[in-house]
């Protein structure tokens, strides 16, 4: 059996979490989220299922990435990290950031 080697920075679909994370879309359900006191990656979590289907996994790291892209774009819209918190049953990530703020 292989080990998984997950995503690479120069894979096709780590790009494309990238590029839907920052999407005009993306951006707005991750605020929204935050705002209503969820993790951020949770309102992003069903825009990347519907964009990438099964190319969206937690085994290939799909859901790690997609929360380091999040992270990156509260970071930059002022918002501050706080605790992990579980994500709901329809989202694929397991748990992610809290984000408050912006500051």
């Amino acid at each position: 059996m292989a080990l998984n080697r997950g995503l690479r920075k120069t894979d096709a679909t780590y790009i494309e979490i990238g590029h839907i994370v920052r999407s005009e879309a993306g951006r707005k359900s991750a605020i929204e989220a935050a705002q209503n006191l969820f993790p951020a990656l949770c309102g992003v979590d069903p825009i990347l299922r519907q964009e990438l289907g099964d190319r969206y996994r937690v085994i290939d790291g799909g859901t790690a990435c997609a929360g380091a892209f999040v992270a990156e774009l509260m970071l930059e819209l002022g918002y501050v990290a706080g605790t992990r918190k579980r994500c709901g049953d329809d989202c694929l990530a397991r748990s992610a950031i809290l984000w408050t703020g912006p500051i």
